[in-house]
């Protein structure tokens, strides 16, 4: 399709197979942290999968579930986690990420995560994509999507790292096998944290970065402040409507790590998109649905 903005014509290309999603066909990918240094057990548990409405000629579904330190004793309990379903009138199925773990018997500090959108494209016949795309391919990379909170969160009990938050992060791959991952939070409860500023983690109140990683190798990743950048935090009265440009933020802000050496952002590769609550010792739900990934490519007259 083509659109006249202003004096620019362009066109809109949608990368996502099932974009919302609609269809009924995701899988649940477990991710275990198993030490201090980053080493992580990836597996796929078969208690949580839906495959009814997979096309026919997809090997693997175009949507995932991803937990991070959770395991099939602790879903559908409390403590522990679930994910509800539920169809809005326009047909997009909505998930409702439960991530309950202020009374867990483990140490309250542990970290815990739940996606209640992801779409990835990391190989698997590109799974939730149509195709392998890069920010060369496009002169904006858009996110959208539509989430809200349900119920009132209970706040962190982790007193030395208080963590309660939802973020939509977007992540790219370079050739030499780097990753750059890109968040903005749209949710924040617990940022009083223990640090010289008490807000943020990069410990400068000034700019939009909440936290950077310090590692040297990849991923390399940054967490911005949404509010500082007008996207609102959510809330339980209704769904908040969020549409993000990262190709705008990671290639053409001053938020991100150098890049590799004689690479460019032409390099980068698209390979995720995904919306979730992360927490210590905190419980945190929240609904989202109706997500795409799209780009844009001006056209010149």
């Amino acid at each position: 399709m083509y659109f006249l903005l202003l004096d620019q014509n362009y066109e809109i290309v949608n990368m996502l197979k099932d974009p919302g999603p609609t269809k009924y066909c995701w899988w649940h990918y477990e991710h275990i942290l198993i030490d201090d240094h980053g080493t992580t057990i990836w597996t796929t548990p078969p208690y949580l999968q839906n495959t009814l409405e997979c096309e026919s000629g997809y090997e693997y579904p175009t949507f995932q579930i991803i937990t991070l330190n959770y395991t099939q004793d602790s879903f559908k309990q409390y403590p522990g986690w679930d994910l509800g379903v539920d169809v809005d009138d326009d047909g997009n199925i909505a998930f409702l990420s439960m991530n309950h773990a202020r009374y867990m018997n483990e140490d309250i500090c542990t970290l815990h995560e739940i996606t209640a959108l992801h779409f990835h494209n990391y190989g698997e016949e590109h799974a939730s994509f149509f195709d392998s795309y890069k920010f060369s391919d496009f002169d904006e990379v858009w996110f959208t999507f539509q989430a809200k909170l349900n119920g009132t969160p209970i706040e962190p009990a982790c007193a030395t790292f208080p963590t309660s938050c939802i973020t939509a992060d977007f992540g790219v791959q370079f050739p030499n096998g780097y990753y750059y991952i890109l968040g903005v939070l749209i949710y924040n409860n617990g940022i009083t944290i223990g640090n010289v500023n008490g807000y943020d983690l990069n410990e400068n109140t000034e700019d939009d970065i909440y936290w950077k990683s310090s590692d040297p190798y990849s991923p390399h990743q940054v967490l911005l402040h949404g509010e500082k950048l007008a996207y609102p935090y959510l809330t339980t009265d209704e769904y908040t409507y969020y549409a993000i440009n990262y190709k705008h933020l990671m290639a053409e802000c001053s938020y991100i790590h150098p890049l590799p050496d004689g690479y460019t952002w032409d390099d980068a590769t698209i390979i995720f998109a995904e919306v979730y609550s992360t927490v210590r010792g905190a419980d945190l739900d929240f609904w989202a649905k109706n997500g795409n990934v799209y780009g844009v490519k001006y056209i010149n007259n």
